[in-house]
């Protein structure tokens, strides 16, 4: 048996960069924006949560749409992230959202984190920017209709 001392490495332990996008309170201020901007009455499946987070994801390629226009782009590759599975329960857990009855709904908590994020213009401005061309004409009706069509 080898004695630990023998042994000729050691291991060091580096911070590693991990991408906004998997950061929870990243997701959680990207939830408590989709939830306030998007949603009726501030509330949502959890298919709606993940087609918006998933548009948020992929700015760039949809610069351009908004609830009027929504049909004209192919969006089969829509997709689920476990990364927002996660926030949601960080953000539950921290009662900035509320789940019952199968939807999550923005809390008391959640709305004063907006009005911190809102604070400074510059936080998350192209989300805002994004979140704020679909007010909240995207229905639970509309997200099925393009899960029948195949194209989520």
């Amino acid at each position: 048996m080898v004695e630990p001392e023998e042994i000729p490495y050691s291991f060091t332990k580096k911070p590693i960069s991990i991408s906004p996008n998997y950061r929870p309170i990243f997701k959680i201020a990207q939830l408590l924006l989709i939830l306030k901007y998007c949603c009726r009455s501030n509330t949502s499946s959890l298919t709606r949560l993940h087609f918006f987070s998933w548009l948020l994801t992929n700015i760039e390629d949809f610069r351009n749409i908004n609830a009027d226009n929504l049909d004209s782009y192919n969006l089969l590759f829509w997709r689920t992230e476990p990364s927002l599975n996660r926030a949601l329960n960080y953000a539950v857990g921290e009662r900035l959202i509320i789940f019952s009855n199968g939807k999550y709904s923005l809390a008391n908590k959640g709305e004063e984190f907006l009005l911190y994020l809102n604070k400074d213009i510059e936080i998350l401005k192209d989300h805002k920017d994004f979140l704020d061309r679909f007010q909240k004409k995207i229905s639970e009706r509309k997200v099925e209709e393009l899960l029948k069509k195949g194209m989520l």
